[in-house]
């Protein structure tokens, strides 16, 4: 079985910071924007030959990939991949400011092979100027690779247009059986375009004319032109609609937006039945309440005119009372009176009489 492992960065566009991400299983990448999730990913072309350039033309990355990844003799990018039962890794470093090279290296990763502790106890990474003494030393006898450039290291880790002093490698370390002839030319532009979602159709054709060279006396194309042709019809149809993404996407965006409008105005349509409905029942009740209180009001005027028409006949009966006993008194008085006057004149005969 042939898979890669892990990914290893030690002191790389993190400064002082170790980052391992295992690539052997199910592995979720989360963060917020610019914790450098995308940073990472695009690291795992390198594996397969990709131009270190080219990883960071197509981002956001401003600053050269050396400048960005590799900043300081002691930054790594180390891949650890397994070749059915061997276990071995590529390290990845700068030479220079212009310049990344690759070593073979076959062991598994171990982190102490790439530190080294200090007299105050601190740990750090070793220099990569010091890398081949380190793990020539007697503490460390296992094969390690010269430096390769670039297109040498993609030439043996696709077992592709090897040199001839580098032929001893492909076995040794290839990503494909390089014993039994098996090449993997081009992995590196596959694996871009997958992890970018596209790759540039000048590519994609160069790869399928470079594998149709190479085969060409065992390749047999059992595909029926017409076939062809509409490959050929729906890949520019396909093109067209690319062309068409932007405008796709707008106008998602604004059917999303008028789906949204009308369900707000949905829930505004539903608000104001409601608060119709609500202010037609108040009405109804405030015209029941004024009703009942008018009828009310009516009761009332009748009761106080009842009322008034029996004052002001108590009070007439109280008048007529009043003047009948003025007229008995005046006439008591008039007859006291009288009395009064006989009872005089009857005292003054007598007094003559006598």
């Amino acid at each position: 079985m042939f898979a890669i492992n892990r990914l290893i960065l030690i002191y790389s566009y993190k400064a002082h910071h170790f980052q391992e991400l295992r690539l052997n299983g199910h592995t979720n990448l989360n963060g917020v924007n610019g914790a450098g999730k995308t940073t990472l990913l695009r690291l795992l072309p390198l594996f397969f030959g990709a131009s270190p350039r080219s990883l960071v033309l197509k981002s956001r990355v401003t600053d050269s990939f050396i400048k960005h990844y590799l900043p300081r003799e002691s930054s790594y990018i180390i891949f650890e991949y397994q070749r059915d039962k061997q276990t071995c890794i590529v390290v990845i470093y700068a030479r220079n400011e212009d310049s990344v090279c690759y070593r073979f290296i076959d062991k598994p990763f171990n982190m102490a092979d790439f530190t080294e502790t200090h007299s105050d106890g601190s740990v750090v990474p070793i220099s990569c100027l010091h890398l081949k003494k380190h793990f020539h030393s007697s503490q460390h006898r296992v094969h390690l690779s010269d430096q390769l450039n670039t297109s040498e290291y993609r030439s043996v880790i696709q077992n592709s247009g090897i040199k001839k002093e580098l032929r001893n490698l492909p076995v040794r370390y290839s990503f494909g059986n390089g014993s039994g002839g098996q090449r993997l030319k081009d992995m590196e532009k596959i694996v871009s375009g997958m992890l970018n979602r596209f790759t540039d159709f000048t590519e994609l054709r160069a790869m399928l004319v470079s594998c149709i060279d190479e085969q060409r006396d065992t390749i047999e194309l059992g595909v029926n032109p017409d076939t062809l042709t509409t490959w050929y019809k729906e890949y520019r149809a396909f093109e067209k609609v690319e062309k068409e993404r932007l405008k796709a996407a707008s106008l998602t965006q604004l059917s999303s937006n008028l789906a949204q409008t009308t369900d707000n105005l949905a829930q505004l349509q539903q608000r104001l039945r409601l608060l119709s409905e609500r202010t037609q029942q108040q009405e109804q009740t405030h015209q029941k309440n004024l009703k009942e209180l008018g009828q009310q009001g009516e009761r009332l005027r009748e009761e106080w005119q009842d009322n008034e028409q029996a004052i002001r006949s108590s009070l007439a009966q109280t008048k007529a009372d009043l003047n009948q006993h003025e007229r008995d008194k005046n006439r008591l008085e008039q007859e006291q009176a009288n009395w009064q006057l006989a009872t005089g004149n009857n005292k003054i005969l007598i007094n003559a009489s006598y």
